[in-house]
């Protein structure tokens, strides 16, 4: 079984009225002793209701997801990053993204 730390993107099956799609997002919380982390799945803004119903927080098993290991970001993807840790009120991460974009 993989290692996870909060921060770590993820992908993760997840079953939509009978339909396996694969959500990818970013891991929240870790609760070890029930084998389950909190994955934080961003909104995707293309207009569907059924891309928002995917979005928000899911309680996932840590032996079903697995780590995004090679997440190449283009300057362009850190506009959408920056809104989402603006949304989450997640100041560390804003914090830590503006660095990044600005060693690009």
């Amino acid at each position: 079984m993989e290692h996870f730390s909060v921060g770590e993107w993820v992908k993760f099956p997840y079953n939509d009225k009978g339909k396996t799609l694969l959500l990818t997002g970013y891991v929240k919380e870790m609760n070890k002793a029930q084998m389950m982390m909190t994955v934080f799945v961003p909104t995707v803004k293309d207009g569907s209701a059924a891309a928002a119903a995917r979005s928000g927080h899911f309680r996932v098993p840590l032996d079903v997801a697995e780590k995004i290991k090679e997440l190449q970001l283009e300057p362009e993807d850190y506009d959408a990053l920056l809104d989402m840790a603006l949304d989450s009120k997640d100041e560390n991460w804003f914090e830590e993204l503006v660095y990044k974009r600005s060693k690009m």
